[in-house]
């Protein structure tokens, strides 16, 4: 009887030893390789969502699917405080990353984004002090509050042209930054967006910024250049932006001629008439813009704006000669009847300019239109005066508003700057 029971008792043993046995063989099949990619991932909406990573760290791979799902979004705080990851590579198929959720993963050196973000949220890649290279996407739109800040290591970052805006503290403490490019597509910098990058040397600010946040540059001990693709004036309407003590800010406007100012009227129309070929200055260095300009100039200014066109012209003027720069535009001017010249066989071309002629070239040189007076007008400029009509057509195109609001000064020496201005507005500008 007991040598009964006892095989009974061995046989129930070597069944539950070969079912344990099997259980474990069957669990092991499905354990991961190793222990550096394990995720914790739900299904949300026909969709796996990484909601926390449980791995040991090292070089991570988030999947690309999970239980035949697209694995479309990394939640936030996914892998915060992870201080053993150092690199981790994101499938195309991601399209969101939440707040914090690289946050002070102290260890982690790259990241390679995905494809198809277009965010990344605020607190990202927050303190990951060790952090060197990060690639960011074409088509990103925002970078979210304080998403790098604290990135020591950070040396170089290149912010694509479809980013909109860049929020506060964004790069704040990236003390390894030298040089930034804000793109033209951004319309709006935070504030503290850059403070703190000691290494900061130089950035350049692109023309679609509409906003500027007050500590934007704050701490930036290293920086001595501002480049920014607008105007002084759109600069001041940012209000008070506080820069280092030595930094300057450069404006694209901002002319090359020493007797220039940048907020001098005829500014804008210099810059333009420079960028178009219609003058090269007197020098390389001045512009002159008190100078009269002379009727060589006046017609060479016009024949550049109207493109340098051959001509059909003949040679009649005794004080212009085969080598004169306005040979070619004096023949073209007389041509078209912009001008007859002040003699039978003379042009005087160093003769200056009064304001009456040069509105009349203009007037002619637009086809003569015609313009009739409203309401009062000039008392110094009267109907049978032959550049009547002409001041009439410049004034209601805006292309000059008289010396006061009741003279024109026709008879006045009309000045570089006058002329270059002149042309400018009647231009469209």
């Amino acid at each position: 009887m007991k040598r009964t029971v006892f095989r009974f008792i061995c046989a129930i043993l070597a069944v539950l030893a070969a079912v344990v046995t099997s259980c474990f063989s069957h669990v092991a099949a499905f354990l991961p390789p190793d222990d550096v990619n394990i995720f914790h991932i739900e299904i949300i909406r026909d969709a796996a969502v990484v909601m926390r990573y449980i791995g040991s760290g090292g070089d991570v791979t988030v999947p690309a699917t999970h239980d035949g799902y697209p694995v479309t979004q990394i939640a936030g705080e996914a892998f915060k405080d992870v201080d053993t990851l150092t690199s981790v590579t994101i499938p195309d198929c991601v399209k969101y990353i939440g707040s914090s959720a690289f946050n002070s993963c102290y260890s982690l050196t790259s990241v390679k984004l995905p494809r198809y973000l277009k965010e990344i949220c605020s607190d990202t890649f927050w303190y990951c002090t060790s952090l060197e290279y990060v690639s960011i996407p074409d088509g990103l739109k925002i970078i979210g509050s304080s998403a790098f800040k604290g990135c020591r290591k950070l040396s170089a970052i290149m912010i694509p042209d479809s980013v909109t805006s860049i929020g506060g503290s964004a790069f704040s403490g990236c003390e390894a930054l030298t040089a930034i490019t804000v793109p033209d597509s951004v319309k709006s910098i935070g504030r503290s967006a850059f403070s703190m990058c000691s290494s900061l040397k130089k950035i350049t600010v692109g023309r679609g910024v509409m906003t500027i946040g007050e500590s934007a540059f704050s701490g930036c001990s290293s920086l001595t250049d501002i480049y920014f693709k607008g105007t002084r004036e759109k600069w001041k309407s940012f209000g008070e932006i506080r820069i280092p003590d030595g930094a300057v800010v450069h404006f694209e406007n901002q002319s090359s001629f020493s007797d220039v100012p940048d907020d001098a009227y005829y500014a804008e129309p210099v810059k333009w008439a420079i960028g178009k070929g219609i003058t090269s200055g007197t020098s390389a260095v001045t512009f002159s813009p008190n100078d009269g300009c002379t009727r060589g100039q006046t017609v060479t200014f016009l024949w550049r704006l109207a493109g340098s066109p051959d001509t059909d012209g003949y040679y009649r003027f005794s004080d212009v000669s085969l080598q004169d720069y306005f040979y070619r535009p004096v023949l073209w001017a007389t041509d078209k009847k912009i001008t007859t010249g002040t003699g039978p066989n003379s042009f005087s071309p160093e003769m200056i300019c009064t304001r009456g002629q040069i509105v009349t070239f203009l007037w002619r040189a637009a086809g003569s239109p015609r313009a009739i007076a409203a309401g009062d007008f000039f008392s110094d400029v009267c109907p049978d005066d032959y550049y009547y009509t002409a001041v009439v057509w410049a004034t209601q195109k805006g292309i000059t508003k008289g010396t006061a609001s009741t003279t024109f000064a026709p008879d006045e020496p009309c000045s570089r700057a006058q002329v270059v201005t002149f042309l400018y507005r009647n231009a469209g500008n």
